[in-house]
């Protein structure tokens, strides 16, 4: 099986507050964990990233699993709270790209490196 583990982390300064989100092939939820948890203390170790540095406590806020990756598109996880895109430090891909394992970023760039959103409501 196939899982997304969403996660947030919290930490000693605004810094280390925040979360991420994992992707891993098990054979149980528990066993998705324990190897997000092996690849968060990795990366907390290693000193050519910063990534969790600054974080105290990681906790599991959803697991979802997947038999297959879907053909049609799925939201696994939706947040929402107060004020819009508060200051953060944010990392896609921190070890880096793979073969298998890309990172894209889209839209249009604005002012103040702002990015023209890609949906809007009325």
């Amino acid at each position: 099986m196939f899982y997304v583990v969403h996660m947030s982390t919290k930490g000693e300064d605004e810094y280390g507050n925040g979360g991420f989100t994992g992707v891993t092939e098990a054979q149980s939820p528990e066993e998705a964990v324990e190897k997000l948890q092996d690849k968060v203390c990795q990366l907390h170790e290693d000193e050519s990233t910063d990534i969790f540095d600054e974080v105290g406590q990681v906790y599991v806020d959803d697991i979802i699993e997947l038999d297959s990756v879907p053909n049609s598109p799925v939201i696994c996880s939706a947040r929402f709270g107060a004020g819009f895109r508060q200051p953060s430090v944010g990392y896609e891909l921190p070890e880096g790209e793979t073969e298998a394992v890309r990172s894209w970023e889209l839209g249009e760039e604005e002012a103040e490196g702002e990015h023209a959103p890609c949906l809007e409501f009325e």
